[in-house]
């Protein structure tokens, strides 16, 4: 009767082990599976991104979600898309806001593939942003009557009634 109990347990044993290896095989595939599809559909993207197909490589990479510099290369995409299908007559400073805050989202120590056209992209931005800020507080302020001023704080362009800043600057509540 022992020596049975043995063979039993012994082919428990095999059997366990045999099923555990199957199974540490069949999750190791599923994962290369995986990685080769997720390496393919990203590679996919750059190449969007590369020919400037900018709503393709949108939905490319909102298939690749979390792998690589996805995040960071949604961002720039994000923001090409906002500047491809605004005109000319759109631009203003809000909407250069916009723009920016998908820039300003990725990271200044981001050293991917795409870094030297993210920071040329980024500055023609903060130059255009720059001359539509100027631009259009030279036309509100030239204009008498006006009840608009451009301000700019913290490097934002501001648009402000002239009847609601007057009174906030005034000497009577700074306590002057």
């Amino acid at each position: 009767m022992k020596r049975r109990f043995r063979t039993d347990l012994a082919e428990d044993i095999k059997f366990h082990i045999i099923t555990l290896l199957a199974l540490v095989f069949f999750i190791a595939a599923i994962y290369y599976a995986t990685s080769i599809k997720m390496e393919r559909k990203y590679l996919e993207a750059v190449e969007m991104i590369k020919s400037k197909n900018w709503d393709a490589a949108e939905q490319c990479l909102d298939r690749v979600a979390n792998y690589k510099d996805v995040e960071v290369l949604k961002r720039y995409v994000w923001a090409r898309i906002e500047m491809e299908y605004k005109g000319e007559n759109d631009l203003t400073g809000d909407y250069y806001d916009t723009v920016l805050a998908y820039l300003q989202e990725i990271p200044e120590s981001y050293q991917g593939e795409f870094k030297r056209e993210i920071t040329n992209f980024k500055s023609e931005i903060m130059h255009k942003y720059k001359q539509t800020c100027g631009s259009e507080g030279q036309r509100f302020n030239g204009i008498k009557n006006t009840p608009i001023k451009v301000v700019s704080i913290d490097g934002r362009c501001v648009y402000i009634e002239k009847d609601v800043l007057a009174p906030i600057f005034s000497s009577e509540y700074m306590g002057y």
